[in-house]
């Protein structure tokens, strides 16, 4: 869950809540995890695939050392 000011904004798995950061940014709260803003945005360039998001830090760096591998 993510919740703002006592209210519901989203719900979710993590994953899920922290694909979506310009959630975090329309109500001014935390940033999300800098693994999670490089992945959204690879997703978003058309390097990964959402099913390839994770916010877990060891799975982005191992996403992140493939990705370099394969474009090397």
């Amino acid at each position: 869950f993510l919740m703002n000011e006592g209210k519901l904004v989203a719900t979710g798995t993590p994953d899920e809540i922290f694909q979506k950061n310009d959630l975090f940014e329309k109500i001014g709260g935390e940033r999300v995890p800098q693994i999670a803003e490089i992945l959204v945005f690879l997703e978003e360039q058309g390097y990964l695939s959402k099913d390839d998001f994770s916010i877990d830090e060891e799975k982005g760096i191992q996403l992140l050392k493939a990705l370099l591998e394969k474009h090397q």
